[in-house]
Parts: structure tokens; C-alpha cells; sequence
């Protein structure tokens, strides 16, 4: 199975029991609000339709490779998130609560992407080397540093994008205690690592 990759290079992974004509691109929607009792349950418990009425940060994106862009993240970098993770009947949903956010996670966020960008550029083409993938280690700062969405199906950059996207969500978050929420939707997610 492909480690990461343009989703054209993907889908021709998907296992033959599968139709090509079933894979399609995957979104992710990412929410700051609100999680009652800054738990699981609360956060099973919210209606799907109520998440982006309570948010106070939103951000949507296409997604043209795989792994998704919090996994490459946090595996590039070793970072433990303390991301909670549900599959869901409208897919993949993924939570980092109020009080892991203001425990470390936040802090985390700050430093790998605010303080030290050179570190997390770094990691991610160290991992792109282990795994003989072509790297652009300019792309990778300007997607850290931009507010722009990566177009091409570049997951590293995609990682990269994703991580900024965190951090901002995660200064808009910490001072209220709310949770960030993503949901990824659409094709299958693949975890696989070599």
C-alpha cells in the first residue's frame, strides 16, 4: 500500500475487492466549540448538523492524498495530540478536548508551528527521506506559514497545512476551553505505514 501520495497513485492501491469507481477525494471539516463536559460522550452526544452552528472557528479542505494530515503530523513529529477518534456514520471524526488542549497541546501546537516552524519542515522531510519520497522543503514552510490550502495531492504539504490550520484553531480555542473538532468525510482513509 502506498505510505503517501497524489490520490490518482491512491486509488490505484485500493484493494481489487473495491471499485476504483468508489474512491473519491475525502474532506475534512475542522470545528473549534464547545464540547459538553469536555468529553467523548458530549461530543457523540451534539446532533452532526448543530457542530458548525456552534463553532467559532471553521475551516473546510479537500484532501488529494493519504495518510490524512493529522496523522502524517503527529507521526513526522512524534507528537501525541491526545486526539480522540470516532468512526461515525458521516465518517471519521477526531477531537482534541478543552483540557488536553490547555494541558500540552496547545503548547505543542505553539511551538511546532509558530516558534520552531524549521523544526516541523524538518521532521516532515526527514520522513519523506525514510520513506524514499520526493520532498520540497520550501513548499513545506510556505503551506506551514500560509493561510493557503496545498491544491496538488502532496500529503507532506497537506501536514504541513493541516498542523497551521490546528495552531490557529487552537488560539482561538484555548482562552474559552473549547475543543477542536475535525471530521473527515468522503473516500477511505488509509493508515497503512510501511
Amino acid at each position: 500500500m502506498l505510505l503517501f501520495g497524489p490520490a490518482s497513485a491512491v486509488a490505484a492501491n485500493i484493494p481489487k475487492s473495491r471499485s476504483r469507481a468508489t474512491f473519491m477525494p475525502n474532506t475534512v471539516e475542522l470545528f473549534v466549540f464547545e464540547v459538553p463536559g469536555n468529553s467523548p460522550d458530549g461530543l457523540l452526544a451534539i446532533p452532526a448538523g448543530d457542530r458548525e452552528k456552534r463553532s467559532t472557528f471553521t475551516h473546510k479542505a479537500t484532501l488529494f492524498a493519504m495518510p490524512p494530515p493529522d496523522t502524517l503530523f503527529m507521526r513526522a513529529t512524534g507528537l501525541d495530540l491526545s486526539v480522540f477518534g470516532e468512526k461515525t456514520r458521516e465518517g471519521e471524526l477526531q477531537m482534541i478536548d478543552g483540557a488536553s488542549l490547555s494541558k500540552r497541546a496547545g503548547e505543542e501546537l505553539e511551538r511546532f508551528v509558530n516558534r520552531h516552524p524549521d523544526s516541523t519542515v524538518q521532521a516532515l522531510a526527514a520522513l519523506a527521506k525514510k520513506h524514499a519520497q520526493p520532498c520540497d522543503e520550501t513548499a513545506l514552510r510556505t503551506a506551514l506559514e500560509s493561510d493557503a490550502w496545498p491544491t496538488g495531492g502532496d500529503a507532506l504539504l497537506q501536514a504541513a497545512a493541516f498542523a497551521r490550520v490546528l495552531w490557529k484553531a487552537s488560539t482561538v480555542a484555548l482562552p474559552k476551553k473549547h475543543a477542536i473538532v475535525w471530521l473527515y468525510r468522503g473516500g477511505p482513509l488509509s493508515y497503512r505505514y510501511p
